[in-house]
């Protein structure tokens, strides 16, 4: 991918999956594996483990590469989240990004939407400076945002534009439903889904700075349920796109919900 901003916001959009597959109890934990193959080969694998109360998420996902492809472009990446959660909202509290165990990244909310980071996002100033503009009181980190649209209300997830601060770039996430559909294929969930598409656009830092050209995903979200906190539970299963304009698909391996693996379980 061309910068850190595009690999945290796939690993953000994978880092949960969902199933139809009834829940008797409120979702309070999921651990989940996701492949992105690119061709022929499979380059990257993300991993995933959230846990939910009442008021709080705590999450982590990886990417790392994997196979062949690591000799040429080797690639780990660590990211970690917790958000405050209640009936109406979900807000950012703390991100971390490490890369190769180095921390990168770290952010921190206030209770009142101020934002601190650990160190700026650009050495140039006036760059830094477009990234303090468009940091707003609704910006979240990527973990955050896609745990806003997956509990949106209503019969789609994707209605919705998230505005996107990993620590370096600032990026604008426009979700869109697309229609109605049913999954087949590698992903361990087959099923009905809500296909939308997303657009990744920069806004400032790096990847504005450089004119990275806006990206366009397509992803199909199913419906898990409820969390803890009772919200509805709307999560990517599959996603296409490209990459450096090779074609991808990302699905996902393994699903585990309160303990309970839902590898191979169909609606």
């Amino acid at each position: 991918m061309k910068s850190q901003s595009r690999k945290v916001a796939l690993m953000a959009l994978f880092s949960l999956v969902s199933t139809s597959y009834a829940q008797a109890q409120p979702i309070a934990a999921v651990v989940a594996s996701f492949k992105l193959d690119v061709g022929p080969l499979t380059p990257i694998m993300i991993s995933f483990r959230s846990r939910f109360s009442q008021s709080e998420v705590h999450s982590q996902a990886e990417v790392r590469t994997r196979g062949i492809s690591s000799i040429f472009s080797e690639y780990n990446a660590v990211a970690q989240s917790l958000s405050l959660l209640d009936a109406q909202h979900i807000n950012p509290s703390r991100f971390t990004l490490a890369q190769h165990k180095r921390e990168k990244s770290v952010l921190e909310w206030s209770t009142d939407g101020a934002l601190v980071m650990n160190r700026p996002a650009h050495k140039d100033a006036i760059v830094q400076a477009k990234v303090l503009n468009s940091n707003s009181p609704d910006t979240a980190d990527p973990i955050t945002a896609i745990l806003r649209v997956a509990t949106s209300l209503g019969s789609s997830p994707c209605s919705s534009t998230q505005r996107v601060f990993d620590g370096q770039d600032v990026v604008d996430l426009t979700f869109t439903d697309t229609n109605e559909g049913t999954l087949t294929g590698k992903s361990v969930y087959r099923g009905p889904v809500r296909q939308c598409e997303v657009r990744w656009h920069a806004v400032a830092g790096r990847a504005a700075e450089r004119g990275d050209r806006d990206e366009i995903y397509g992803i199909s979200f199913a419906s898990l349920g409820t969390i803890v906190s009772g919200q509805q539970f709307w999560l990517p299963v599959s996603m296409t796109g490209s990459i450096k304009g090779l074609g991808f698909s990302a699905y996902a391996t393994q699903i585990v919900i309160n303990d309970q693996e839902l590898v191979g379980k169909r609606p």
